[in-house]
């Protein structure tokens, strides 16, 4: 499929121009960011500024996988916290606009580091570790914000749970344990059978 077909900017820039209040999305450009892995990412552009839309592939899909719902939800509830996330702009639950849910978010001006650092970036010792340093403190801040994702809208019930959650879905914990599918249902029953229970707390990543 084309790149108009899979955005189809005509039905969505209205959409965009509606919920930024800016008629200059009324018509935006569309380009595919390469990379990505099972969800589709685009870069909108306009004379507005520049967009990121995420959409579930063409094709047949999975049930529980590609829940665009779910990111947007909870980048929402993350923005109130230091967590730095994107602003959710627009979310389509239904198959109205794109004849799949999607949702359009800000976008973050970065460095997509994959393999190497970009010419020029984080040259020196200091800077390198200051770099390492600022991803751990991320990644210490959610696990800190865990209970964020077992919010009571995100699902309560085992059937809910079992929709978030790929049949073949597996995890390594820090300590090199490795979480079967079962165990994570199991887990998240108890959670929401008792949502006030202290949780154990891990030490920040190192």
């Amino acid at each position: 499929m084309s790149t108009a077909d899979l955005v189809r900017p005509d039905r969505l820039g209205p959409a965009l121009a509606e919920a930024t209040g800016d008629g200059r999305w009324r018509s935006p450009g569309a380009e595919l960011i390469a990379g990505g892995k099972s969800n589709l990412t685009f870069e909108l552009t306009s004379a507005a500024g520049a967009l990121i839309l995420r959409r579930p592939p063409s094709g047949e899909l999975l049930p529980s996988a590609h829940d665009m719902g779910r990111e947007a939800r909870i980048q929402r509830a993350l923005a109130a916290t230091s967590v730095p996330v994107p602003k959710i702009v627009l979310t389509e639950p239904g198959a109205d606009l794109l004849g799949v849910p999607f949702y359009v978010m800000e976008k973050v001006p970065g460095h997509i580091i994959r393999d190497e650092l970009p010419d020029g970036y984080a040259q020196t010792p200091a800077e390198k570790l200051a770099l390492t340093d600022a991803l751990v403190d991320v990644l210490a801040d959610l696990r800190r914000r865990e209970p964020i994702f077992h919010r009571p809208e995100f699902g309560t019930t085992r059937t809910e749970f079992e929709a978030m959650v790929e049949n073949d879905f597996w995890e390594v914990g820090a300590s090199g344990r490795r979480y079967a599918r079962k165990y994570i249902l199991e887990e998240l029953e108890k959670r929401a059978r008792n949502p006030e229970e202290e949780q154990e707390v891990c030490s920040p990543p190192h």
